[in-house]
């Protein structure tokens, strides 16, 4: 694949990744196309899960795409998504650190077997859990600066956390490599626990900071009785059941081969984020 005959197509263009991936293809001097909801930009197209037809002219003469899935039911749309694809050639999936132990009928294994099956070229990414899940713009960001809690049924159990900017750099170099990357393991230089995070946090910032763990029951109880959606948290009961076990615990090398230097650390994440923490929410 050359890059003056395909185009790229980053999806969730907006979300964690999606956005540092744009920049850094800018970066490299191969700027994409962008699949938004709502496109104010030249090189944004309408894109959105919900609306099928907003698919295939988003994808018309597109080679290369980064593809982060639908968070509910993802192998129905994903399926559909690759069959309209004429033009496709090599995907890069955000997946899970950890899903190659899942069985075919995994969802989110699923959608890698689809990918890995139904393209000329793959990459799939599987990342442990982002730093940014309890920073700005996290998942969790506001309840922690709210609360001073990282509420997670985690117990001790560790984790290899890894700088989204990290991973979004691998995928805009398997966007423009010539040929797909395989299935890769992102994870950061060092595994901690959750409280080790928490205690980062507290110094950094100058609050007190704890990790706070209920059991997988628990945590599911209070999903609900937020108003989740069941798919939603069946999804989160699997990736938290994983964790607890560890599955995210393990340091590996790819991150670090394929930047070519050190993946950046929690501490250079916790010190560049630590204002954001340092101020309450007014409750």
């Amino acid at each position: 694949m050359t890059l003056d005959a395909d185009r790229i197509l980053v999806l969730g263009a907006t979300g964690k990744t999606g956005r540092h991936v744009t920049d850094a293809l800018r970066a490299a001097g191969v700027p994409p196309r962008v699949g938004v909801r709502r496109p104010a930009a030249s090189h944004a197209v309408r894109f959105d899960w919900h609306e099928p037809s907003t698919w295939a002219p988003a994808l018309d003469g597109v080679g290369a795409v980064y593809l982060v899935k639908p968070p509910i039911d993802p192998v129905p749309p994903i399926t559909a998504l690759l069959a309209q694809a004429r033009d496709l050639r090599h995907v890069v999936l955000l997946s899970e650190m950890g899903r190659e132990r899942k069985p075919a009928d995994d969802p989110e294994r699923a959608v890698e077997l689809a990918v890995a099956g139904g393209c000329q070229e793959w990459t799939l990414l599987r990342p442990s859990w982002f730093l940014q899940n309890w920073g700005p713009d996290g998942t969790w960001g506001e309840q922690v600066r709210r609360t001073g809690e990282i509420v997670l049924p985690s117990g001790d159990a560790r984790f290899s956390l890894v700088d989204a900017r990290d991973v979004a750099e691998i995928a805009a170099t398997a966007l423009t490599a010539g040929s797909g990357l395989g299935a890769l393991t992102l994870t950061g230089p060092e595994s901690m626990p959750l409280s080790e995070l928490a205690s980062r946090i507290a110094a950094a910032s100058g609050r007190p900071i704890r990790h706070v763990s209920p059991t997988l029951e628990e945590s599911q109880a209070q999903l609900r009785a937020s108003g989740a959606p069941e798919a939603w948290i069946r999804y989160l009961a699997g990736i938290e059941a994983d964790a607890a076990a560890g599955v995210c615990a393990p340091i590996h090398d790819d991150l670090r081969r394929l930047l070519r230097r050190e993946p950046r650390t929690v501490q250079e994440y916790v010190d560049e984020h630590a204002c954001f923490w340092a101020r309450p929410v007014a409750p």
